[in-house]
């Protein structure tokens, strides 16, 4: 929860579990049932992300009457700085509109649920709500093959708002260094750190096949059918001037006419 306007519910059972990677003192809650809200940057429209694993009936009602009372506090962006009271919220909804018809009498079919209606305005879904650059989560408000309609509340103003932005997810610095951004979806640490301190079992994480140290996957090079690290690429293997292939150092012969290293099967070649 990086960014500044998504907030995790869930549910938690009485039993604690240990985390990945964690200690072991220090558990977290066995969560049994778990939803995302997420606010755009006024703080005036919130959408509910997929309920996991399971959809309750009434959760996001009772969600709605606990955490306008947890804001209540903060009057300047959740209640009327006129009366010092709590701005109305509506209820749940999961209105899209499929088809449209316009003044001319032609009706215009939508291929998927995308334009909801908030305050009395119609507002496209993939238009206000974006991931911030470098987030790694995953979407369910736009990408939920599952979850077409997404429920949304908003505050009931006379008018429907001229504007509205959501902005989910953010980048995330490395846990152990704190100054790079992590690489993958893994591992909360960068793919420097990750290499030397870290235990990711992900397949973004290889070991090298000369030298057996670790390496992110996408820094790699082919020799053959080895992956090598980019220590043994740069320090072991060479590519060959005639083929283009890369092969390690035992393989090469240097070449006087070409001015250059070529591989074994090319200096054969070359030979007959």
């Amino acid at each position: 929860m990086c960014d500044t306007g998504t907030i995790i519910v869930y549910l938690a059972s009485e039993s604690e579990v240990e985390l990945p990677h964690f200690p072991p003192s220090v558990p977290w809650n066995n969560k049994k049932w778990r939803v995302l809200l997420h606010f755009d940057k006024e703080l005036e429209v919130c959408f509910a992300g997929r309920q996991y694993p399971f959809f309750a009936s009434g959760a996001l009602e009772e969600i709605k009457n606990i955490f306008q009372n947890a804001m209540a506090p903060f009057k300047l962006s959740w209640s009327s700085t006129v009366t010092g009271e709590r701005e109305k919220w509506s209820g749940w909804y999961n209105d899209y509109l499929k088809e449209f018809e316009r003044s001319t009498g032609n009706v215009e079919i939508f291929d998927d649920y995308r334009y909801c209606i908030i305050n009395k305005g119609i507002f496209d879904k993939y238009s206000i709500i974006h991931d911030a650059e470098g987030a790694k989560h995953f979407n369910d408000v736009l990408r939920s093959s599952c979850y077409e309609k997404p429920y949304y509340m908003y505050k009931k103003y006379y008018c429907p708002p001229d504007k509205i932005e959501f902005e989910i997810g953010a980048s995330i610095t490395c846990l152990c260094c704190g100054e790079n951004l992590i690489n993958g979806d893994d591992s909360m640490m960068c793919s420097d750190c990750e290499c030397e301190f870290g235990l990711s079992e992900s397949e973004e994480y290889r070991t090298c096949d000369c030298c057996g140290a670790r390496f992110w996957y996408n820094d790699g090079t082919w020799v053959g059918d080895d992956m090598v690290c980019p220590h043994c690429a740069e320090t072991q293997t060479f590519v060959c001037e005639i083929c283009g292939d890369r092969f390690y150092d035992c393989d090469k012969t240097w070449d006087e006419k070409i001015g250059g290293y070529i591989c074994d099967t090319c200096d054969y070649e070359r030979i007959d």
